[in-house]
């Protein structure tokens, strides 16, 4: 029993969380750690029981020792993060384009009106002017 929580003592101080950019040089992340996020990034809930499973397994048996057990070269922390920051901009580059387009929209619509209005405006001044031409040839016959 006292080997057992010796072990899960090791365990728990060989995870890391996922690192942030500042922190990237400093905490390398456990090749475990870097594929449960990837298997929960794919959504491969059902592997990734399977692996922690055989995972927990092995180190139990004591077949995998912490020497054993990697760390992730940064090359490849660094990879997801760029592909996370790469996903969060296309959303947001979409989320812009829709903008600029209902603004487009929008605008097309507000030149339609301005343009109707002016043209009634144009087409009230003549009908105005024309009665004033009709009132004054009356006026003087």
């Amino acid at each position: 029993m006292i080997q057992e929580k010796k072990e899960d003592t090791n365990i728990l101080a060989q995870k890391t969380v996922m690192p942030t950019k500042q922190s990237l040089s400093e905490v390398p992340e456990v090749v475990e750690d870097f594929l449960c996020n990837f298997l929960i990034k794919m959504g491969m809930t059902r592997t990734l029981n399977c692996f922690q499973n055989e995972w927990y397994e092995l180190i139990q048996k004591g077949s995998l020792k912490t020497p054993d057990v990697r760390f992730v070269p940064d090359v490849y922390t660094q990879n997801m993060l760029l592909d996370s920051e790469n996903k969060s901009l296309k959303k947001d580059l979409k989320r812009y384009k829709d903008a600029a387009e209902k603004a487009r929209e929008d605008l097309l619509k507000a030149q339609k009106e301005r343009d109707f209005h002016r043209m009634h405006h144009k087409r009230i001044v003549q009908e105005k002017n024309s009665l004033i031409s009709d009132l004054k040839g009356r006026s003087q016959m």
